[in-house]
């Protein structure tokens, strides 16, 4: 598991600015998703196995009760860049939250 899935509440920008060290990794709108319920955008992430970036807290509190594993940007809204900045200064972070078969959220600012 490496590829990640972007909610609509990021840029479909990350995917590309992004691919170096994320390959294989979509945005919500790619795949249909748009404007779909939390919990079908985690069932999708979980089927797809891919990890949901997102800057919604409500996932925080989905990804205990339904396994799913998610990444939560604590950052305000704004550019693509910040968000790329973000999960790049955490690459490392993010590699051992893939690795870790029993976490399911990591929050990054």
């Amino acid at each position: 598991m490496g590829s990640l899935l972007f909610d609509e509440n990021l840029s479909r920008r990350l995917v590309a600015s992004l691919a170096d060290i994320f390959p294989n990794s979509t945005h919500v709108r790619l795949c249909g998703l748009g404007g779909a319920t939390d919990r079908a955008i985690l069932e999708y992430a979980q089927e797809q196995h891919r990890v949901l970036v997102t800057r919604d807290a409500d996932f925080e509190a989905l990804s205990v009760t339904t396994s799913a594993k998610v990444i939560v940007l604590r950052i305000p809204d704004g550019p693509a860049p910040v968000a790329a900045n973000v999960l790049r200064r955490h690459f490392t972070d993010v590699q051992r939250f893939l690795a870790d078969a029993e976490s399911t959220c990591l929050i990054l600012g």
